[in-house]
């Protein structure tokens, strides 16, 4: 019962503080999201992505304590960041703590502006994490169709490594998933996918971790006529 009022409470916010869905707006067209112009800083947050920090409640602009720009890794202050993992290359990120993103979610709302009902969706993703603690954390992909009751996507389950490396550095782990919408999504309506993340196993401090060049491409119900240009 707990966990069905806090997706609720949390799809409430989402409506409130996004105020926008990245938009879907061809048939079978690659949306792509590499969050390199992200700095860390809710102003800077792409279009449809949100945060929370305690699996519920978005972050918003109100507490500028919760955004702590760009980091390169090796920080152990709990907060949202642009991960530099390369010159320029960076990432959605989070540095969990004790109180933060234990658990938490990257949450990205979107709206189906494509003139064709959708049946599912190709998703890719990079999840990267800088290994630098004895203490493993998880994250998988989730889905609704409702924005309050989500499913979880099977084989997007990525746990950091348990014992912290030598020479800590960025890594990371690629997926491509087919999500099938639980229901078909009509032209104009909205679906969400959540990267829901929590402690795995361990003691002592996290990992931090995020992730990076999210696509979504959209797919019609079979035997629906589409045209590409």
């Amino acid at each position: 019962m707990r966990r069905i009022t806090v997706l609720i409470i949390g799809c409430l916010v989402l409506n409130k503080v996004v105020g926008s869905e990245l938009t879907l707006t061809g048939m079978c067209k690659v949306k792509l999201e590499d969050f390199n112009s992200f700095l860390g800083t809710y102003e800077s947050m792409p279009t449809g992505f949100a945060v929370s920090k305690d699996g519920s409640i978005l972050l918003c602009d109100t507490n500028t304590a919760d955004f702590r720009g760009v980091h390169s890794g090796g920080t152990v202050e709990g907060a949202c960041l642009a991960w530099n993992l390369s010159d320029g290359d960076h990432a959605l990120g989070y540095q969990p703590t004790e109180d933060e993103f234990t658990p938490g979610f990257f949450l990205l709302a979107i709206s189906n502006c494509t003139g064709q009902t959708i049946a599912r969706l190709d998703v890719s993703y990079d999840v990267v994490f800088y290994n630098n603690e004895d203490r493993s954390s998880y994250l998988q992909l989730e889905y609704s169709s409702d924005g309050k009751t989500f499913t979880t996507i099977g084989s997007s389950h990525c746990t950091t490594p348990l014992e912290a490396d030598i020479a800590p550095a960025w890594s990371n782990c690629c997926y491509l998933l087919h999500v099938v919408c639980s229901q078909a999504v009509s032209a104009g309506s909205c679906m969400w996918l959540r990267w829901y993340g929590d402690d795995n196993a361990g003691t002592g401090r996290r990992d931090e971790y995020g992730i990076n060049n999210v696509t979504v491409t959209p797919r019609p119900v079979c035997g629906t006529v589409i045209s590409v240009r």
